[in-house]
């Protein structure tokens, strides 16, 4: 399984990713496309990273792996975008 984070403003990345695994792709490979970005930290330096992605992002994203005919795949639902996965970094 291939794990693939969709990042904001990361659309032209993500479906570069999906172009690479369709033409390498094996037999039994999977794509799993992750929606659950979720800010968290010290990142005030890159705005980008202070929102979560959107749902055109991950429709558009989405809507790429269908038109290259990948079948092998799992699509994170956007619910998934929580502070509620983030651990409790306390050590």
């Amino acid at each position: 399984v291939v794990r693939h984070m969709i990042m904001p403003l990361g659309v032209k990345d993500s479906k570069s990713i999906l172009d690479w695994f369709a033409k390498n792709k094996t037999n039994g490979a999977y794509i799993s496309l992750m929606g659950q970005y979720t800010p968290f930290g010290e990142n005030k330096d890159f705005p980008e990273l202070q929102r979560h992605i959107t749902k055109r992002e991950y429709q558009r994203v989405y809507e790429h792996l269908l038109s290259l005919n990948i079948t092998e795949y799992f699509a994170q639902e956007l619910g998934s975008a929580s502070e509620s996965y983030i651990p409790k970094w306390d050590f």
